[in-house]
């Protein structure tokens, strides 16, 4: 004689619990920390890392402004001296 048995509700849930834990879910972007396939980007987050663990004594901002405005003059000399260089090759 055969009879069926009624699930208890523990075992409901343990099942319940391996069917969901089984589905694929998309992974979480992670954000600042995510891994970076550009070497200049990687770079920058070392920086900024390094500067957030020592605190905000701001030598890396400053780094950077002061090579930004040693880039900036560059590209200006380097077209002053371009078009000076085409002016004096026209003559």
């Amino acid at each position: 004689m055969l009879f069926t048995m009624k699930p208890s509700p523990l075992l409901k849930n343990i099942l319940k619990s391996i069917a969901e834990s089984t589905r694929h879910t998309p992974p979480q972007p992670l954000g600042r920390w995510q891994m970076e396939h550009c070497v200049e980007k990687t770079k920058n987050k070392i920086d900024l890392a390094n500067e957030d663990h020592c605190g905000p004594c701001g030598q890396y901002a400053m780094h950077k402004m002061e090579l930004d405005k040693i880039h900036t003059r560059v590209n200006e000399l380097e077209k002053k001296t371009n078009g000076l260089q085409q002016f004096l090759t026209k003559h």
